[in-house]
């Protein structure tokens, strides 16, 4: 992993000329052999590309070399690029007069832009350039280029800083395709130029004036970018980059990292594959070979931080888990970044594939198409009323059928063909895992996805809850012997006795856990704790400890019974449940209690007491709803 920071550059500045000759020698020769020789090597208007262009053609004399010059810089580099063999000499498309012709206003380079309009709010330094002073009032020879520039500050139209996009990638475009080029390496500041360049995406940094680094910038040409035979898109090696905001942070903790007085490293990034690459990225980035240990803990109570320092495991143990992480954010990119340039290319507009997005929005669409062809279809059934006995026959798409039926039976009995008995068991639920907890959240108390998620964090960072990102609804084996005290737990909170027997065998299963364990209530979600949090946080929480209570509990015990009914010519079925055992349903509530069905002895006879046709239509499809998206796993997934 190749990474330069600005000290980094600092360094290369001291190199001796032979050492910065290998080192672009080694990075052009990179993408010299793999496009067969046909790149060129461009360079801006700018004085560091002098710098550049003269290491460049002591490496390669040969290789072909373009300088694009807008006609904004300095003569003295003219110049010098005169005297250099084999550069082919670039001018802007367009002259200043053309691009206002053209755009109606003027297309300056960002450093003037950015000067005209900070000058138009008043600001003493750029007004100060503007007239070519320096900060103490006297003349400025550096600044007397930008006194060209003041007729603007009461012009009546706005400035672009598109002076690179309009002047520089153009030429570049016509100079690719008239010489066959597959890509063009170079030192372009164009933020248009960075944001096509799909190489660029993945972390390689453009050697310009602002932010300079070692690494040459990829360049596909408009016509290459959007080309079929140039697919897939797969870099030779994979670059990371720190965006600006991250920079400040990023070296804070590298100058941790590098004291003298710090011996080893301790990993205490959320425990997870993300957590972990997150941390593998800045360690390595920042060129530290410290030995490292890992900190993995599912739970912010202070004796759990404790105990997961006395229990320090080496980094090493988690290489698997980095390149687990790794491979997944690499398929992502190579995924999202060929699919979206293949749709693009074959549809002739931009088409924005994505791993997770595109199948997402396919079901979707999918769903809606069967809705919208579905059409409804009428039914009817008959239903028999005996004596306590509801029997309903099958259904008939014609009602004069089921009309037909009803009046043969009216006044009739029924003969009991067949009574049948089975005893069923319902096994307790597992605990919460996220997705299954974001499903009955949303279908018990209307909560989107993500407000079930942040309630979740919430809690975990007050100490209520274990980590909320967990796809386990198990514990480990060794977490057995404190069932018992979390069962404690959910019971105060819910204001209802524990379970006669708890069965934390149904629970613990390590060899179902792999990151965290599943979603618990700590030892400090106390009674007055949990009345102190808003509604939210706390419905979420009832939810957790409610399904702890009913995982630990007996199984649900009922007996079914069937009975069919012979009347007409037709058979009628009836269906009552007993219950046996409420077990864990005594915790979960919404369970309707049905009168039991009586039991009439097989070749009975049955008077039917009144007849009835009940009509129906077939539901179509429904809308994936948040609970359902959930269920179906219709969701970004780590």
């Amino acid at each position: 992993m190749n990474v330069y920071t600005r000290q980094d550059l600092s360094v290369m500045q001291a190199w001796p000329l032979e050492r910065k000759i290998r080192v672009t020698q080694a990075k052009i020769l990179e993408w010299y052999h793999h496009y067969g020789g046909k790149v060129a090597v461009s360079f801006s208007g700018g004085k560091d590309s002098t710098v550049l262009l003269d290491l460049a053609r002591r490496a390669f004399p040969d290789l072909p070399a373009v300088f694009v010059d807008t006609g904004l810089e300095y003569p003295e580099i003219r110049d010098f690029v005169k005297t250099v063999p084999n550069v082919t000499w670039l001018r802007p498309e367009m002259p200043f007069s053309k691009v206002l012709e053209t755009y109606g206003y003027p297309v300056v380079s960002k450093e003037v832009a950015r000067r005209v309009h900070y000058a138009r709010q008043g600001s003493s330094w750029a007004l100060r350039h503007l007239n070519g002073l320096n900060s103490d009032g006297t003349p400025s020879k550096f600044n007397t280029r930008y006194m060209k520039w003041r007729v603007l500050l009461d012009a009546p139209f706005l400035i672009s800083d598109r002076c690179c996009s309009v002047m520089k990638e153009r030429p570049l475009h016509k100079y690719a395709r008239a010489n066959g080029l597959h890509m063009i390496l170079g030192t372009m500041a164009s933020e248009s130029v960075r944001r096509q360049s799909a190489y660029l995406k993945n972390g390689c940094n453009a050697y310009d004036k602002r932010e300079p680094t070692s690494q040459p910038l990829a360049f596909w040409t408009e016509q290459d970018v959007l080309a079929y035979d140039d697919l897939p898109i797969v870099p030779f090696s994979w670059r990371w980059k720190i965006s600006r905001d991250k920079w400040t942070q990023f070296e804070i903790l590298k100058i941790l990292l590098h004291r003298e007085d710090v011996g080893s490293v301790i990993n205490a990034c959320d425990a997870g594959r993300e957590g972990e690459l997150i941390f593998r990225t800045v360690y390595c980035m920042a060129g530290c070979t410290k030995p490292m240990q890992r900190l993995w803990i599912s739970s912010m109570e202070d004796d759990a931080i404790r105990s997961g320092f006395q229990n320090l495991r080496p980094g090493s143990d988690y290489d698997g888990l980095h390149q687990s992480a790794l491979c997944r954010a690499k398929a992502d990119w190579l995924v999202g970044i060929n699919a979206t340039r293949l749709f693009s290319v074959l549809y002739h507009r931009t088409l924005n594939v994505g791993r997770v997005l595109s199948p997402t929005l396919a079901l979707l669409v999918q769903r809606e198409a069967e809705i919208g062809a579905f059409r409804a279809e009428p039914f009817y059934t008959v239903q028999l009323d005996c004596g306590g006995v509801s029997a309903v026959s099958e259904k008939f798409k014609d009602k004069a059928a089921a009309m037909q039926l009803a009046d043969a039976c009216a006044g009739q009995t029924a003969a009991v063909k067949c009574v049948e008995q089975k005893d069923r068991t319902e096994k307790p639920p597992a605990l919460y895992d996220l997705t299954t907890l974001q499903r009955d959240a949303n279908r018990i108390l209307g909560y989107t996805a993500q407000q079930t998620l942040d309630y979740l964090q919430a809690l975990y960072e007050k100490k209520l809850c274990t980590y909320p990102r967990t796809d386990a609804r198990y514990l480990t084996d060794d977490m057995q012997s404190s069932v018992a005290s979390y069962v404690a737990v959910a019971a105060e909170l819910c204001e209802t006795p524990q379970p006669e027997a708890i069965h934390a065998e149904q629970v613990c299963n390590s060899k179902k856990v792999s990151d965290h364990h599943a979603l618990l209530p700590t030892a400090s979600a106390t009674k007055s704790a949990f009345l102190d949090l808003p509604l939210g946080e706390r419905e979420v929480l009832r939810l957790v400890v409610k399904q702890l209570l009913c995982t630990v509990s007996d199984a649900h015990r009922y007996s079914e019974t069937t009975v069919t009914l012979l009347c007409g010519g037709q058979e009628f079925t009836a269906k009552g449940k007993t219950v046996l055992q409420t077990g864990w349903k005594q915790y979960s509530g919404g369970e309707t209690v049905e009168p039991p069905l009586p039991e009439p002895t097989e070749g009975s006879a049955l008077p039917v007491d009144a007849v009835s046709v009940k009509e129906g239509k077939t539901a179509p499809p429904k809308h994936y709803t948040e609970a359902i998206c959930c269920e179906r796993g219709i969701r970004n997934r780590p």
